[in-house]
């Protein structure tokens, strides 16, 4: 950024000084980013929460399918185990002599 040093000069005299400009810029500059910087620590804590959420869905819904897979497990024992109860413990090999 070039500036012509006629209109800066006169920039500075009338914001009382070359340190009052400097500082008016700074300031500037800051008022700026404050919108920009709320805004992202918005979306960021709004991401946050949100991948706190989907973490624990994903949890839960795992933790239930695992509680799926051992109710069928036992109910497949249980009828295997009732299956050969009923029909003796004859187990062929699948070959018919």
């Amino acid at each position: 950024m070039s500036w012509n040093y006629a209109e800066l000069s006169k920039a500075a005299k009338a914001a009382g000084g070359p340190e009052a400009l400097t500082e008016l810029l700074v300031q500037s500059g800051r008022n700026q980013m404050t919108p920009w910087i709320a805004a992202f620590a918005l979306i960021g804590t709004g991401v946050g929460i949100g991948i706190t959420k989907a973490v624990e869905f994903l949890k839960a819904k795992k933790e239930a399918s695992d509680q799926a897979v051992e109710v069928a497990k036992q109910e497949l024992i249980q009828g295997i185990k009732d299956y050969d109860s009923e029909h003796g413990n004859n187990v062929t090999s699948g070959k018919e002599k």
